[in-house]
């Protein structure tokens, strides 16, 4: 297993584009949002890091299979969707693919709600 959580925190933070869709760089969290009068709001969570038997060589892990899943919360009245094009541009750019995209409204919260899943299959090496 490799940490890849300070590395992709890093670009995250560094993209000019996502914290102007987010507004502000606190806005990107590791768990449910605090306060939802506080919106919009980036969670973040490693879903999967794991192994094949295709990822060894010479009895080492060579290589890894990352999936990390992300959660964009706004108030009812605003968009996921910039929010999500600036975290694709970061995504892509990291090499990683898209595998899920759903739209989740909670009309009872008053909150837009969408869920994105990316995964990779990587190195240590790669983590520049």
């Amino acid at each position: 297993m490799i940490n890849i959580k300070p590395w992709l925190i890093s670009k995250l933070d560094a993209d000019a584009g996502l914290l102007a869709a987010l507004g502000a760089p606190e806005r990107i969290v590791f768990s449910h949002p605090a306060d939802f009068e506080k919106l919009s709001v980036l969670t973040c969570q490693e879903l999967d890091n794991y192994n094949t038997q295709d990822d060894y060589d010479d009895d080492a892990a060579e290589w890894h299979r990352i999936v990390w899943q992300f959660d964009i919360w706004t108030r009812n009245d605003v968009s996921t969707s910039a929010i999500a094009l600036a975290l694709a541009s970061v995504m892509e750019g990291l090499l990683f693919n898209r595998d899920y995209s759903q739209d989740i409204p909670d009309p009872e919260s008053k909150t837009q709600h969408r869920v994105l899943r990316y995964s990779r299959r990587m190195r240590a090496a790669d983590l520049t």
